[in-house]
């Protein structure tokens, strides 16, 4: 059973992630959800002031997801710093995914895997970012056409570093739109020139 009432791990893979077997006297939910929004975090709220019953003395509510939508983050701020004494959260999320820094700072960080963003320089971001919208959407035709991941890699770790320390900076809808490329851009099945085109807009 985990001791901080929420802990936030970070994975390589989402979908190859198994909970360790159900403590004694402990109720326990796993919810698997592509993209958890704000329906979502009105479910998890409720179920999380549920008091157990029986002989389970806890529950605990495991969420496994790709993406927390900014609205959903929000809504989560209050029972993630004070859920009820009996319930005790687990989120699982991607190695890319940036919460809101109100919300990270309500969680005890586990362990993460190895497997994250490459060593990347943010130059390539920071030219990117302060570029027009016409010369970003050429920067990404070619890139795109010479197939260089290092560069978009570079673009990624540079937005991931820029959502750090600047996310005061955006409305919700951007930020929810930058945060999703963010997550999104080089994984798997993932169309990073769709993805590139809507940062060069977004910025």
């Amino acid at each position: 059973m985990m001791e901080h009432h929420a802990v936030l791990r970070k994975v390589a893979d989402i979908h190859s992630f198994e909970p360790s077997d159900n403590p004694e006297g402990v109720s326990r939910f796993v919810d698997r959800i592509s993209q958890f929004g704000i329906a979502d975090a009105r479910a998890l709220i409720a179920a999380a002031n549920r008091t157990p019953t029986g002989t389970d003395v806890v529950q605990e509510i495991i969420v496994i997801t790709g993406f927390i939508t900014v609205e959903a983050q929000q809504a989560l701020l209050k029972i993630i710093e004070e859920p009820p004494n009996t319930t005790r959260f687990l989120f699982v999320v991607p190695n890319s995914l940036q919460l809101l820094p109100t919300l990270l700072s309500r969680f005890a960080v586990a362990s993460t895997d190895s497997e994250q963003v490459g060593l990347c320089s943010i130059d390539s971001f920071q030219s990117f970012k302060e570029a027009s919208v016409g010369d970003r959407i050429a920067q990404i035709e070619v890139m795109s056409k010479n197939k260089d991941n290092d560069w978009q890699n570079n673009i990624k770790c540079g937005l991931i570093e820029h959502l750090n320390t600047s996310t005061g900076t955006y409305s919700k809808l951007q930020l929810e739109s930058l945060q999703y490329v963010a997550s999104t851009l080089l994984t798997r099945g993932a169309s990073n020139k769709m993805l590139l085109e809507e940062l060069a807009l977004t910025l």
